[in-house]
């Protein structure tokens, strides 16, 4: 027994480190996924998704757009997100778009960042 404790060990530092860089790879490609995709916010109720896609197409090759609907309302919460195809596409798009009015209202536009965990019992 005590000649296969130190092959144990050595089964169970490995099958941790494959998970680590497992989980490290993800963390990096969904990292890399958030610097193509922008925060569109203060945007006009009237704003859908094809109409979103087709503004951003002018920065460059648009991969998704979506605008955010209230699950109640069914109506536009006024923001939405678009994925650019490259980081600098996404770049082009957020200092061309950045400030600049559509219907009267500015556009915000900013890279996304990961959504906040929600804790509705306020606890």
């Amino acid at each position: 027994m005590c000649l296969l404790y130190p092959c144990l060990i050595h089964t169970w530092c490995r099958a941790l480190l494959y998970r680590v860089v497992r989980v490290g790879r993800l963390l990096i490609n969904f990292q890399n996924q958030m610097e193509k995709k922008l925060y569109v916010g203060n945007l006009p109720y009237s704003t859908t998704d094809a109409s979103l896609k087709d503004m951003f197409a002018a920065a460059g090759n648009v991969a998704a757009a979506s605008i955010i609907i209230d699950k109640f309302s069914k109506r536009s919460k006024g923001f939405g997100f678009v994925e650019m195809a490259t980081e600098e596409e996404a770049a082009k798009a957020k200092e061309m778009f950045n400030g600049s009015e559509v219907e009267g209202r500015k556009m915000i536009v900013d890279e996304a960042r990961p959504m906040k965990e929600n804790n509705f019992r306020g606890e």
